[in-house]
């Protein structure tokens, strides 16, 4: 009498309730995962954080950065009423470096701006923020030469820059605790462009 032929189900039988257990190699003994696949997984985040990170990075200089074009322009516009009324443009510190705010030791940081400097209420300037940056204004009469070469640079001795009134706006940003590096941004009263130096800095 022949006998029935067995039939082969990799070691799994159904159990109450149509669950399915098995007992040979084709079940794994856990439920969690397998080293190579945690190992995947690290790969696959840092590759993520290695191209996410400097983008925000670099996002978030650009972002602070706009202080700057902004700050410079409300205060040439300021300064510009101020001479519409005095005939003459106002300094805002007697050099370059009576910035205000003052660079501390933590930059970049958002520093506070009141009580502002006496220069900055006459020209009615108010940003209303604190700022990354510091700021100073540097005005001289006609034919007057700017006290430093970062100055002669931006009101340069040619056309007629010198010869009426003129300022400049000067901001300095520190965005990497580098002091001997800060960056430099500045712009004259007859300039639409930037000039700037270590940008990024």
């Amino acid at each position: 009498m022949l006998e029935a032929p067995e039939i082969v189900t990799d070691s799994c039988t159904h159990g109450m309730a149509f669950q399915l257990h098995c007992t040979g190699p084709m079940r794994r003994q856990n439920g969690g995962f397998t080293l190579i696949e945690l190992m995947i997984v690290v790969v696959i985040i840092g590759v993520l954080a290695a191209v996410a990170i400097p983008a925000f990075t670099k996002n978030v200089k650009k972002s602070k950065a706009s202080e700057v074009a902004a700050i410079i322009g409300e205060l040439k516009a300021k300064e510009e009423l101020y001479k519409s009324e005095f005939g003459a443009y106002l300094s805002t510190g007697a050099s370059e470096a009576a910035k205000f705010p003052a660079l501390g030791a933590s930059e970049p940081a958002l520093k506070a701006i009141e009580p502002r400097p006496a220069e900055w209420v006459t020209l009615g300037f108010n940003p209303g923020r604190r700022l990354y940056c510091a700021y100073v204004v540097i005005a001289g009469d006609a034919n007057a030469v700017p006290p430093t070469a970062w100055g002669q640079a931006l009101v340069p001795n040619t056309g007629i820059e010198r010869q009426q009134p003129w300022f400049y706006v000067t901001a300095e940003c520190d965005w990497n605790r580098n002091v001997a590096a800060n960056s430099l941004y500045g712009m004259s009263g007859t300039q639409t462009l930037m000039v700037t130096q270590n940008e990024g800095k």
